[in-house]
C-alpha cells in the first residue's frame, strides 16, 4: 500500500477531483494499479523501462518516496504505445494536405475477423480470403482482380474535392451509404451527421439463408426513441413479420463488433 499512496502523493491526486468525475484521476489510479500490481515483482517491460531511466527497481527502493517521485512524472511515457506494438489491423484512412489534395485508402488483409488459417510464410501471414470467397473465385478467371465491398470515395465539385470517405469492417456499406446520402443527397452538415447513430450490418449469420424480409433490423441500444422504434415496428418490421418480430437491438455503440469505422473528411 505504501507504493500506491506514495505515487498518488507524488502525482498530487489529493488536489484532483474524484475518479468518477475526473478522468485525470481515473487514468492515474488505473496506471498506478497497473504499475504496482504484483510488487515488489514488477512486469518485465516496466522493469526494463525504469532501468532505462536509471531508476533502481529493487524491492527496498520501491518503498521510498524518492522512487515515487522519479516514477510519477514518467507514467505517461511508460504507458505510451511502443512503435513495435502499434495496432495492426484494417484501417480506412483519409488524408488532406495544405493544398486541398485528398487521398482515400483502405488497408486490409481482406479476411474474416482476424483470420483463422494460422499460416505464416517468411513472416508474412496468409489470410483466409480465398476460403470465404469461393463463389467469387468461381466467377472470375485466374489473374482477375477479386471483387470486394470496400467503398473509398472522393467527391468533386467541379474540379475541387469536397468530400472523401474510406471504410472497413462489417458496416462499411451502411456507414458509407448514410454518409454519402446525408451529405450529397440531403445536404446535411458533416459534423452533425457523424455524431448520429451508426447504421449497423446484420451479423445474425444463423439466419443468413432467410429472405431479407425475415431478418431483424439491428439498432444501437439507446440511440433511438421509443416512438421511432414503435413506428419501425408498425411500418416496416411489423408488416414483414405480421407482428411477431421486434427490431434486433444491439447493445453499446460504435465499438460493438457489428460496427466498424468509417474515416470521413469534408471541406
Amino acid at each position: 500500500m505504501r507504493r500506491v499512496t506514495d505515487l498518488a502523493e507524488a502525482m498530487q491526486l489529493d488536489r484532483k477531483g474524484p475518479y468518477w468525475s475526473d478522468p485525470v484521476t481515473f487514468q492515474a489510479l488505473s496506471r498506478i494499479s497497473e504499475v504496482v500490481s504484483g510488487a515488489p515483482v514488477l512486469n518485465a517491460k516496466v522493469v526494463a523501462f525504469l532501468k532505462s531511466k536509471e531508476i533502481d527497481t529493487a524491492p527496498a527502493n520501491q518503498l521510498t518516496k524518492a522512487y515515487a517521485t522519479r516514477v510519477a512524472p514518467i507514467l505517461d511515457e511508460m504507458f505510451a504505445v511502443p512503435a513495435d506494438e502499434a495496432p495492426h489491423h484494417s484501417n480506412g484512412i483519409v488524408v488532406i494536405d495544405k493544398d486541398g489534395n485528398i487521398a482515400a485508402i483502405t488497408h486490409t488483409i481482406n479476411t474474416v475477423v482476424w483470420g483463422d488459417t494460422g499460416i505464416i510464410v517468411d513472416g508474412i501471414p496468409i489470410p483466409d480470403s480465398a476460403a470465404f470467397q469461393q463463389a467469387r473465385l468461381a466467377s472470375i478467371k485466374p489473374g482477375d482482380r477479386l471483387p470486394h465491398e470496400i467503398i473509398d470515395t472522393i467527391v468533386l465539385q467541379g474540379d475541387r474535392p469536397v468530400l472523401a470517405t474510406a471504410s472497413i469492417g462489417a458496416s462499411l456499406v451502411p456507414e458509407s451509404l448514410r454518409v454519402l446520402l446525408g451529405v450529397l443527397g440531403q445536404h446535411q452538415d458533416l459534423a452533425t451527421l457523424m455524431a448520429k447513430p451508426a447504421l449497423l450490418a446484420n451479423l445474425d449469420f444463423g439466419n443468413i439463408d432467410q429472405p431479407p424480409a425475415a431478418r431483424a433490423v439491428p439498432l444501437v441500444q439507446g440511440a433511438y426513441s421509443p416512438e421511432f422504434i414503435a413506428q419501425l415496428n408498425r411500418d416496416v418490421v411489423r408488416a414483414a413479420f405480421h407482428g411477431h418480430r421486434e427490431p434486433l437491438v444491439v447493445p453499446g455503440a460504435p465499438d460493438h463488433p457489428a460496427h466498424e469505422s468509417a474515416e470521413v473528411a469534408g471541406t
